[in-house]
């Protein structure tokens, strides 16, 4: 029986890794959303909703030791939302509010790795979605490590398509942005990350899990590029458009089309990986 369960677990690391998943990085999500949560009763600072309908966030930093010795510095702050009418209403009413909210980014220049997270909680508890933003940019941390700091071999190029997204006025040129940045294949592997979180942290059986994965930010940037598909199909052709692209890009927009795509199918392949994995898992705590 023992012999039995040590090959299990070594099959389920392995079959972990095929599918993209990282036994690390998962397990340091989940320490991570604990130290936060258990940091957070020593310094106690949020306080929403007030009268002015602003939370205020006095944000805390701890390190985390993530692998190989290196350490990853946490920025964070917690806020609580009594249940999940008042949730759902701030998500409604205050959207960039809540996009700041449910954000998160891992960076390095000079010193540790950071990454920086704001953990939501209904009625006291953490959402589904804060795993799925953290194992995100925990991903991307461990994949630093991995590549001894950066993670593309062209940083300029990558650079450009970041700051085409984030940074241009005209939404043509973050329109392209976009997909160039969600063709990278570390960004794939991080958001197929977020979503096996997402999924683990979901009362998620296999009676409804196509309906957990679609409310997954997972699901909605694979439709986003979906979007962006018909979008590029119906400009080509187009020559102002493709004009405002050669001058920006150097290429047209079959270039743009081809590479959404590709993201599409990424994206499609790795959601097929997760939820296998996923529904193996739930298998397994059925035997037991």
């Amino acid at each position: 029986m023992q012999l039995n369960n040590n090959i299990h677990r070594i099959v389920r690391s392995v079959l972990n890794e095929e599918l993209g998943i990282n036994p690390i990085v998962a397990k340091a999500t989940d320490d991570v959303i604990n130290q936060i949560v258990s940091k957070s009763e020593d310094e106690m600072f949020i306080k929403y909703p007030n009268e002015k309908r602003h939370y205020t966030n006095k944000a805390f930093n701890f390190d985390y030791e993530l692998a190989n010795g290196v350490t990853v510095r946490i920025g964070t702050g917690i806020v609580d939302f009594k249940d999940y009418d008042e949730y759902t209403e701030f998500k409604a009413n205050y959207p960039k509010e809540y996009r700041v909210l449910a954000s998160g980014r891992a960076s390095q220049t000079l010193g540790p790795l950071r990454i920086g997270v704001t953990v939501i909680r209904v009625g006291g508890q953490v959402i589904p979605e804060n795993y799925e933003i953290l194992q995100h940019e925990i991903e991307h941390a461990f994949q630093r490590i991995m590549k001894n700091g950066s993670l593309s071999k062209n940083k300029k190029k990558y650079n450009k398509y970041t700051d085409a997204m984030r940074k241009s006025a005209d939404p043509l040129i973050r329109k392209v942005g976009r997909v160039n940045y969600l063709s990278y294949h570390y960004e794939q592997d991080a958001f197929a990350n977020g979503l096996y979180a997402f999924l683990k942290h979901s009362d998620c059986d296999i009676s409804n899990i196509d309906d957990i994965i679609k409310s997954s930010f997972f699901y909605k940037t694979l439709n986003e590029m979906r979007r962006a598909v018909s979008f590029w199909e119906s400009k080509l052709g187009d020559e102002e458009t493709e004009a405002i692209l050669r001058e920006n890009f150097n290429y047209g927009v079959d270039i743009v089309l081809k590479r959404a795509k590709k993201v599409v199918n990424e994206f499609v392949k790795r959601l097929g990986r997760i939820k296998t994995l996923y529904l193996q898992e739930l298998d397994k705590k059925e035997i037991k």
